[in-house]
């Protein structure tokens, strides 16, 4: 949810395509209360590694977060939001 709504602002699609990958992963993984915790821990370490190599190769490039602009069509509609 929270890269859905840091998606208005900024361009967030790498991250957000990441979760989704992961959310499919989730759902093998959630019936074992165990297993998803250690999943959990796993992945978001896998995801703050992610994040981190974004923002580096963005700096390497001397570049910032791409933004939205303000028109209506780049703007997420709130069905487009969904809670984890």
């Amino acid at each position: 949810m929270k890269y859905r709504l840091l998606n208005i602002f900024y361009n967030r699609e790498n991250e957000i395509k990441f979760l989704e990958e992961l959310l499919s992963e989730e759902l093998n993984v959630i019936n074992n209360e165990e297993k998803h915790q250690e999943w959990s821990k796993k992945t978001k370490k896998k995801f703050n590694h992610y994040r981190h190599e974004l923002k580096l190769e963005r700096r390497r490039e001397k570049e910032n977060i791409p933004l939205n602009s303000l028109e209506k069509d780049s703007v997420p509609k709130s069905s487009d939001f969904y809670i984890f």
